[in-house]
């Protein structure tokens, strides 16, 4: 198979690989996808516990209504109907002594709920509230540029948010969407999120959910469309460098000097993988200053459910925020803790991060010290998503060819969306259209 030559090469079996490789085969290439993992999915993957036979997602991961790429990339695999969307939005918030809710009523539209939502919140006082305001009439005007070099913290100061609000609401909502605090997130990428989140209508404002693994949500399918359509596969493959000829990329080679030749490859690597390849000295570039964030999820299944909002944001405990979904038999419930911090704290046993998020529940939900837990794992990422550091947005190369026979992708590249799965799928479809665009 190596010695094969294809019409397209897809490095990295993620989001991003995967909408690429999909939507030129639906084109009719012949494509050949290479990741370097045992499974599929990049950093958006399940694996199974040999000890239970049990599949876990690798994190808690959200959806927006207005994820088009995304659906497009599920629908070419007649799998959107997998995802879940609420018909409003809901949001707990816990703080270990009062709880609150942001609750859109379903008998108002979703500009003046979000209002509604927002001045019913009991943790903040009037003045607080008004504040929220020119927040939203900010994001309605913001120039991104202006903002790039400046955190969201800079930016929420700048915009008279008071500490209630950015501590009981915006930081929570940061931690979120871009998995670090408003103090170290650029507030570009901040206020683009939120100003999708805000102002871009009902659809963005449901925040919704897989009601199945990963895997089956579109990792297996995805392989299974490719292999329909000619191409192929190949996992625990991980390539080390470029091959080019008389300044074109050619394909890709492995430490042992297997060669994967086609008419045009697409790198989909993470920038901190694609700068440990041996790549043409014309690649550099700023996009090496890249560096992403880490993120530990404990997973606890109850026998029972424990908490009746899909997300709720948590702020004085180990754990930033839970997505609940039901279990697998319908009745139990399972809760996704995840934990937004620095590596070190990826190196607590199983058992500790285990009883950490037992300690949060308890403190955030007392109830859930009367349910019974089922089963639990930790899952780890240490590059779980692209930081966003102010400064850093001018270093996303946009997606696309780069350089004779070489085409970039990934939720890192420069899409107008901070880093996320639609960014991932957008880049990769934008890859495929351009590279269609050229062989038309």
């Amino acid at each position: 198979m190596a010695s094969e030559h294809w019409d397209a090469l897809v490095l990295g079996g993620g989001v991003a690989g995967l909408s690429c490789a999909t939507a030129l085969a639906e084109a009719g290439s012949r494509v050949l996808v290479l990741e370097k993992g045992p499974a599929l999915g990049g950093r958006a993957r399940s694996f199974q516990d040999p000890e239970t036979g049990l599949t876990w997602d690798n994190g808690p991961h959200l959806f927006s209504g207005r994820c088009h790429h995304i659906l497009r990339f599920l629908k070419r695999l007649d799998r959107e109907s997998r995802l879940v969307f609420p018909e409003r939005l809901r949001m707990d918030f816990f703080d270990g002594k009062a709880a609150d809710s942001l609750r859109i009523p379903a008998t108002l539209g979703n500009r003046f709920g979000l209002l509604w939502a927002v001045w019913s919140l009991r943790g903040l006082g009037p003045g607080d509230k008004w504040g929220t305001l020119r927040l939203r009439r900010g994001l309605a005007a913001v120039d991104l540029a202006a903002l790039a070099g400046i955190t969201g913290r800079a930016w929420f100061d700048s915009m008279g948010q008071s500490r209630q609000v950015v501590e009981r609401l915006l930081d929570p909502l940061s931690r979120i969407l871009l998995n670090e605090s408003s103090e170290k997130v650029s507030a570009a990428a901040l206020a683009q999120t939120l100003r999708e989140l805000i102002l871009g209508g009902g659809d963005a404002m449901r925040l919704g959910w897989s009601s199945v693994p990963l895997s089956e949500l579109y990792a297996e399918p995805a392989r299974a469309y490719i292999s329909a359509r000619g191409g192929s596969v190949m996992l625990s493959t991980e390539v080390t460098r470029f091959v080019e000829d008389e300044g074109r990329v050619m394909g890709a080679a492995d430490e042992w000097g297997q060669r994967f030749l086609a008419d045009a490859t697409v790198a989909t690597l993470p920038p901190w993988e694609l700068k440990r390849l041996a790549f043409p000295p014309r690649l550099k570039g700023p996009w090496e200053g890249l560096d992403s964030s880490a993120m530990g999820t404990v997973h606890i299944d109850f026998e029972t459910p424990v908490l009746d909002v899909p997300v709720a944001a948590m702020t004085g405990t180990t754990a930033s925020w839970v997505l609940a979904r039901p279990g697998r038999t319908g009745t139990d419930q399972r809760l996704s803790l995840a934990v937004s911090a620095g590596r070190d704290v990826l190196k607590a046993s199983d058992p500790a991060f285990f009883e950490a998020g037992r300690r949060d529940l308890a403190k955030c939900l007392p109830e859930s010290q009367k349910a019974r837990i089922t089963g639990w794992k930790v899952a780890r990422e240490p590059s779980a998503r692209l930081s966003h550091p102010p400064g850093s947005e001018g270093f996303r190369p946009r997606p696309g060819r780069v350089l004779p026979g070489l085409s970039l992708a990934g939720d890192w590249t420069r899409t107008g969306f901070p880093a996320s799965m639609e960014s991932a799928a957008a880049s990769g479809t934008r890859a495929a259209e351009e590279l269609m665009e050229r062989h038309a």
